[in-house]
């Protein structure tokens, strides 16, 4: 009897710490949630054109859930810029011929991108450029005072891929939060593969 009871009492343990091996490994999947959709832009050729805008409708929306999540916008008025794009093998090329007076005035973006008060966020991003240049990336509120949730983080792109990276905490919870890759100001082509942006 006294091993039979052992024998339960072990197999009881294993059970325990199994589970909580189990339980630990799910709690770290669910921690750990890409919030950005198509960051390998699946099913795409190009990347619709929209015209800029500075509020959230839902029509518009729809139709950019249609087209695969991310939006070209190339700036309105003084600002405007011009560009093509294809998607080749998961890879978004920009090729701009116009640049703009600013760095928003050719934008990759995404919208919209919901983050939360007090949670982590870490963006992820392969790039590359025809000639060495700089661009500007954030996650930032739609409208009023367009403050930069993670603040505007510049990245030296270079002539071969790389992985580039940043994190930040956000102070505020905006469901209609956009994830942008600003180009403007340089008409160099570049390249955009693999984005993420995890929960942590």
């Amino acid at each position: 009897m006294k091993k039979i009871g052992k024998k339960i009492l072990i197999l009881f343990l294993i059970g325990v710490v199994n589970f909580a091996c189990t339980s630990r490994e799910v709690k770290k999947e669910q921690s750990s949630v890409n919030i950005l959709k198509n960051g390998n832009f699946s099913g795409l050729k190009v990347v619709k054109h929209y015209p800029n805008y500075s509020t959230v409708k839902q029509d518009l929306i729809k139709d950019v859930e249609a087209n695969g999540y991310w939006q070209v916008l190339t700036g309105e008025t003084d600002f405007v810029g011009e560009a093509t794009n294809v998607v080749e093998d998961g890879v978004f090329k920009i090729i701009i011929t116009k640049p703009g007076k600013e760095v928003y005035s050719v934008q990759l973006i995404q919208l919209p991108t919901p983050i939360k008060f007090g949670k982590t966020y870490t963006v992820k991003f392969d790039a590359k450029a025809d000639k060495n240049r700089t661009i500007m990336s954030k996650i930032t509120k739609v409208g009023d005072d367009w403050v930069a949730y993670s603040g505007e983080r510049f990245f030296n792109i270079t002539t071969e891929f790389k992985t580039y990276s940043y994190s930040f905490k956000s102070q505020a919870t905006d469901s209609n939060a956009r994830f942008e890759f600003n180009f403007g100001k340089d008409n160099t082509t570049t390249y955009i593969a693999n984005v993420s942006i995890v929960e942590e």
